[in-house]
């Protein structure tokens, strides 16, 4: 289960990473944007001393920077690195203005 995609930026090495470790399915547990568009949202951790938030890394100097997915841009991301999103729950709707959080289960496609 994947509950980090939104406490990082590093989105391309987290997808290659997993996919090869070759799993057979992946659930999504995230936070989104409400954009309609595959867009990858910048936001500042506001403590990254809450064991909550993203952990400074060797990249960061001072703030963390976390890129938050829209749903458009977190199909595009398991799409690119070989897994079919199977289903998708909106499992806090209106939960906030301006955050929504979504469970995806994801299959891993058969090498082409």
């Amino acid at each position: 289960m994947l509950r980090v995609l939104y406490h990082t930026y590093r989105h391309t090495e987290l997808m290659y990473r997993l996919h090869n470790l070759a799993p057979r399915h992946l659930i999504v547990d995230t936070m989104v944007t409400r954009a309609t568009q595959p867009t990858l949202r910048v936001i500042r951790e506001e403590d990254v001393d809450d064991i909550r938030s993203a952990a400074q890394d060797p990249f960061s100097v001072g703030r963390v920077l976390v890129l938050r997915p829209s749903v458009p841009a977190l199909d595009l991301l398991l799409r690119s690195y070989g897994f079919e999103i199977e289903s998708m729950y909106d499992w806090k709707a209106g939960w906030q203005a301006d955050r929504q959080c979504w469970a995806s289960t994801a299959t891993r496609r058969a090498p082409a």
